[in-house]
């Protein structure tokens, strides 16, 4: 309760000056891959992750979702028909969550 009025959206909210990255390894295991993304959090994030991977038809296994201040740090456990995906694949997920992500104002 305490901390309330610096979780609500509005135009006096404080805005992360963080970069997004999307970074794309492989697991341990090799059985799939690891996407974590840092970028600013805010409402909404996580759906809008979410569905861009599924627009690409990327399934994620497990998430490990983390929030540090203002910025949210997350990891995905994802799989493309099974197996971990290929650079074409990474590639793709990368421009999309950095897309969707960040607007077309912080790509240019």
């Amino acid at each position: 309760p305490e901390s309330g009025e610096k979780l609500n959206e509005g135009p006096n909210h404080p805005k992360s000056k963080e970069p997004t990255k999307v970074r794309i390894t492989t697991s341990d295991d090799g059985q799939c891959s690891r996407v974590r993304v840092r970028t600013p959090d805010r409402a909404g994030l996580l759906i809008d992750i979410i569905k861009t991977f599924k627009d690409v038809n990327v399934s994620v296994d497990s998430a490990e979702i983390d929030t540090e201040g203002l910025v949210a740090d997350d990891t995905f456990l994802v799989t493309y028909h099974g197996g971990p995906l290929d650079s074409n694949m990474a590639t793709l997920v990368q421009n999309a969550l950095t897309y969707y992500l960040c607007g077309l104002d912080q790509l240019e």
